[in-house]
């Protein structure tokens, strides 16, 4: 291994487990404990509250995501998402049988 070579966290794991796998555990965590903005205020307080479950620190917000890193595209649990989408249109069939049920009544 050269010198120079970065090992973070990687560390703590000595000679065990293959050079591989120790190289992807130093990849996976300094993902996960780099500086992650939040999807609702925009300021990099967010923390993992457990596995792919994100909260800000600064407004609250709670949201899913990935699991060792907030990903960039809104979840359908996130607050606004699922507000947005629009209502397919009904079909001929479900017209007819509604418009029966109100002559009906």
């Amino acid at each position: 291994m050269p010198a120079n070579t970065k090992i973070g966290s990687m560390k703590r794991l000595e000679a065990r487990y293959g050079r591989k796998t120790r190289e992807r555990v130093g990849i996976i965590e300094a993902e996960l404990h780099k500086k992650h903005i939040c999807p609702n205020c925009r300021t990099p307080n967010v923390k993992r509250v457990f596995v792919g479950v994100w909260q800000c620190r600064k407004c609250g917000h709670k949201f899913t995501s990935k699991a060792f890193t907030v990903d960039k595209t809104p979840s359908i649990k996130d607050s606004n998402a699922s507000q947005e989408q629009e209502m397919p249109e009904p079909t001929p069939e479900i017209q007819a049988e509604t418009q029966e049920q109100v002559a009906a009544e």
